[in-house]
């Protein structure tokens, strides 16, 4: 049987893994773009050893890692209601 505390922490858990995302994303575009445009135009001047084209797979990996988890969440989240709705329905 699920409580109503672990209908809550998974909602709760679901709504911050969702909000992480949205202000990963917003920090991704809003941030860290414009920030690697312009180093990798400075690098491109100067002549670095190292582009930061080679840098900029690290943010999307991490923001698929969290969709990752977002599935997860929701599924998870629908086996705790589905649990609670079963047993209420047996009794």
């Amino acid at each position: 049987m699920a409580s109503t505390i672990e209908v809550f922490l998974a909602g709760l858990a679901l709504t911050i893994n969702t909000i992480a995302i949205m202000m990963l994303y917003f920090a991704i575009n809003s941030f860290l773009g414009p920030y690697t445009a312009a180093l990798e135009h400075i690098n491109a001047i100067i002549g670095g050893p190292l582009k930061m084209g080679e840098f900029t797979y690290l943010y999307p990996y991490i923001f698929a890692v969290l969709l990752i988890f977002e599935i997860i969440m929701i599924i998870a989240f629908i086996v705790v209601v589905g649990r609670r709705t079963v047993y209420e329905d047996i009794q």
